[in-house]
């Protein structure tokens, strides 16, 4: 494990000790990571149930989960099916393609009056402000095969510039024939962007050029994305699945 990675845990079990929203009997775990998504989480159990904790420091994996949505899935076969589903936080109402990849975007009437020095701190700053209003209008969720949900509770916030997922739940949501003596499958699913509908596999324009027929705009594509594997990251899901054996008590 790099040296980069290994600070980045100590600071999340640091944030999680500080600031979790949904305190109770449950401790933290070990905390794992994935490279691909740019991703850690923990998972850990008690009497009653299991704590689930997903965590980013990425403002680029931030927009996408906050964009296009998270779900998570339980197989209490331990195996990859999705048999029990909590999406939490949804795709955001009226997101567009462009905007996936990038920071804020600016109206047509053109960009704001340039300061020397201060475009870098700005737009970092426009960044959180705009992530943070995500987080903050995320409040509906879909449960799926979950009869009772009584005390199923989940937590979206930022600790510091660290995007924190949290949810807990009651053993009451597993089938009766569920036992912690066995693995539990767990999978995190944080949605990539939806791809353009262009219609009969074809570009705006009718010719299969870009819309009004024009050239295709010199340079990178929109966003943060300059190369066709930044792209492909874009739109693809990040999957991470994973058993867990919960510890008896």
């Amino acid at each position: 494990m790099s040296q980069q990675i290994q600070i980045r845990k100590w600071l999340l079990i640091f944030m999680i000790a500080c600031f979790s929203h949904l305190r109770g009997d449950c401790q933290d775990g070990g905390i794992r990571y994935d490279k691909e998504a740019s991703t850690s989480y923990s998972v850990t159990n008690d009497s009653e149930g299991i704590c689930i904790r997903v965590m980013t420091l990425e403002p680029s994996q931030q927009r996408k989960i906050l964009r296009n949505g998270l779900e998570l899935w339980l197989d209490p076969r331990g195996k990859k099916n999705k048999s029990i589903g909590i999406l939490f936080p949804l795709p955001s109402k009226g997101r567009s393609n462009v905007q996936q990849g990038g920071g804020s975007q600016r109206s047509s009437d053109g960009p704001p009056p340039f300061s020397p020095g201060s475009a870098n701190d700005t737009g970092q700053q426009d960044e959180k402000k705009m992530l943070r209003s995500l987080v903050e209008g995320q409040k509906e969720m879909k449960i799926l095969n979950i009869p009772n949900s009584s005390g199923l509770r989940v937590s979206l916030h930022f600790a510091g510039d660290t995007l924190i997922y949290e949810v807990q739940i009651p053993l009451t949501v597993f089938p009766a024939s569920f036992s912690f003596e066995k693995p539990l499958g767990i999978g995190i699913i944080e949605k990539g962007a939806p791809l353009p509908d262009f219609g009969a596999n074809e570009m705006p324009g009718g010719d299969g050029g870009p819309p009004g027929g024009g050239m295709m705009p010199a340079g990178p594509p929109p966003g943060n994305f300059s190369d066709d594997e930044g792209m492909q990251k874009l739109f693809a899901d990040d999957s991470i699945w994973f058993r867990f054996k919960p510890v008896l008590k």
